[in-house]
């Protein structure tokens, strides 16, 4: 159950000052008069509205400063579809999610939130995404070169080695390897 659900009995998206005040004791979970932050986090996974209540310690409300007037002030109502939208599109950017992204931005422009930042923070995600998986490819390929001239070399036939050797300059797998490569070349066809 969200706080918003706990506190809002009614169901009509406000918290009234009778309702702020019932809700102590559904809150004060080990009955010891006062709401600590983890009680509260309990609740909602969240710990925002808390901070926001005027209190002495930080860990915790009593009885007494849940019953102030200025604490009900703090205002308390569930989050509207738009900022919900507007919230998982920050999270999104926050995290530079590719996938994330795309989907608050889709649902955002939907409901007539302005996307600009977003599509930039996407954009440059895309092409993050993009150099590390061309550099992961690179890679690969460098590793496959280098075992196929390890191979050949292995194999001790002039015409593999010849043929591994041009993807492994290519790739640039390494100049001690080619040169080994080469040189096993130039021994066999002397040997001939």
């Amino acid at each position: 159950m969200l706080l918003v659900d706990l506190l809002d009995r009614d169901g009509n998206g406000e918290v009234t000052f009778r309702e702020w005040q019932v809700a102590f004791d559904t809150l004060d979970l080990d009955g010891n008069g006062a709401i600590s932050r983890k009680e509260w986090y309990g609740h909602n996974q969240d710990t925002q509205l808390f901070d926001r209540i005027p209190k002495r310690a930080l860990a915790a409300v009593t009885r007494g400063e849940w019953k102030d007037p200025r604490a009900s002030e703090v205002r308390i109502r569930g989050p509207s579809e738009k900022e919900d939208a507007q919230n998982r599109l920050f999270h999104a950017m926050s995290r530079k999610d590719v996938v994330a992204l795309e989907a608050a931005i889709g649902e955002a422009e939907a409901l007539g939130i302005d996307c600009d930042e977003a599509r930039g923070v996407l954009d440059s995600s895309k092409k993050r995404q993009q150099h590390w998986k061309d550099r992961e490819e690179l890679a690969c390929r460098r590793i496959r070169a280098r075992e196929r001239l390890e191979q050949a070399m292995a194999l001790g036939e002039p015409e593999a080695i010849g043929a591994a050797l041009g993807p492994a300059r290519e790739l640039r797998v390494g100049n001690a390897l080619i040169r080994s490569a080469e040189r096993a070349i130039h021994m066999q066809i002397d040997e001939q």
